[in-house]
């Protein structure tokens, strides 16, 4: 990304954050430092003493896919069907790999026309 669109994503935020009381406003940070905390060049945000996560590249470009997909109350609800699928289901069910149920899943919304 360029420092250009970094600037302007900063930006945007910085614009947005004085709609926040004090609260909402450390916790938006609090969420952007434990993510980028982990990424490399994420040290200064421990050294402002905020917490990581824990999460690699990988991990938040999933994250970020995710984000990205939901485009209304239909897809937040069908995200948290498909992660939380398993609390209903029968106990071998559970043991299921958590890849084969998103594959079954982009099936089924193939197969029904999504």
């Amino acid at each position: 990304m360029s420092k250009a669109k970094v600037e302007k994503s900063v930006g945007k935020l910085l614009e947005w954050l004085p709609n926040y009381d004090w609260k909402q406003r450390d916790a938006m940070i609090k969420a952007l430092a434990s993510f980028l905390g982990d990424l490399p060049g994420g040290d200064s945000w421990v050294d402002f003493g905020y917490e990581t996560a824990g999460f690699s590249w990988h991990e938040l470009e999933l994250v970020s896919d995710i984000l990205a997909s939901v485009e209304d109350a239909h897809d937040n609800e069908l995200v948290t069907e498909l992660l939380f699928a398993d609390d209903d289901d029968d106990e071998e069910e559970e043991e299921e790999d958590y890849l084969e149920k998103f594959k079954r899943a982009q099936r089924e919304d193939k197969e029904a026309g999504y």
